[in-house]
């Protein structure tokens, strides 16, 4: 047979000399570190650190950074703060700057409650539609912002219903009536409108008592003390009849912070402004 093994075989250590180009590689890797050590910031001292010979510093450089932002920010935020809302609104470069800073100031601080477009959460108004507490217009939403509803600033807005069950002041039968009137007076689904006419009569008399000294005999609320709309459809604390129930028997105090040691009052302005254009 041709077929042989070898039993031969040996695994040897062969002294290969490195090659030049890695030597060189190699060398100028440590020649590179040591002149990195002695130009950048590198070694730890006890109380803090070698700052090279360079000083370089990247504390200083970002700060030169943000200083620098802040000066090409402060120009258009002067700006807008000398400006008039109005004057605002129809300024199409200041509005786009409202509309860019808006967004971000309204994601970080007012989104959680009225929701990432505006629209609102059970028990947290909409900012997205026509009904407004305590008025649309940039100045009022201004205030509100500063001052907030409910809150512990000095200035606060303040708006409670009462609780008229809970205090005895009207029974189970009082409530419902004065519901089924409102319900009816908004088309609500399933109101009662003429099958139960002493329920509605008997609902629009307590309204006319107890409530349109707020809600206004048209039952339109009213802005200047936080009343809201009851024929607009938009409900904070929900329409359905347990909900509304729910309402006039325990009362509701909603409540929103003052902003004005949160933001600075031209972020407040923006926020004014940016809310307006939410739909």
């Amino acid at each position: 047979k041709e077929h042989r093994y070898r039993r031969d075989v040996r695994i040897k250590e062969l002294n290969t000399p490195i090659p030049l180009l890695v030597k060189l590689c190699l060398l100028g890797t440590f020649i590179f570190s040591l002149g990195y050590w002695y130009f950048m910031p590198s070694w730890p001292l006890v109380e803090r650190y070698y700052p090279g010979k360079l000083g370089v510093d990247q504390r200083t450089t970002v700060t030169a950074q943000v200083n620098q932002t802040k000066a090409l920010k402060q120009g258009w935020i002067d700006q807008l703060e000398r400006t008039e809302f109005q004057e605002v609104i129809y300024d199409d470069d200041l509005m786009s700057l409202v509309n860019n800073s808006g967004a971000r100031l309204f994601d970080d601080n007012c989104s959680m409650c009225h929701g990432p477009v505006g629209v609102g959460n059970l028990n947290f108004p909409s900012l997205a539609d026509d009904s407004w507490l305590w008025g649309d217009d940039p100045e009022h939403i201004a205030e509100t912002l500063r001052v907030g509803i409910n809150s512990e600033h000095p200035d606060s807005r303040f708006a409670i219903m009462p609780a008229f069950g809970t205090l005895g002041v009207f029974d189970q039968q009082t409530v419902e009536n004065v519901i089924n009137y409102v319900r009816s007076e908004a088309r609500l689904p399933d109101s009662r409108t003429t099958h139960d006419n002493n329920s509605h009569q008997a609902g629009k008399q307590t309204y006319e008592i107890a409530c349109s000294g707020c809600h206004g005999t048209d039952l339109k609320g009213n802005q200047s003390i936080g009343a809201p709309n009851l024929v607009d459809r938009h409900w904070t604390y929900g329409s359905g009849m347990a909900q509304m129930i729910d309402s006039v028997w325990a009362g509701r105090q909603g409540h929103m912070p003052s902003w004005e040691k949160r933001l600075e009052p031209y972020e407040r302005k923006i926020l004014s402004l940016y809310v307006t254009t939410l739909d």
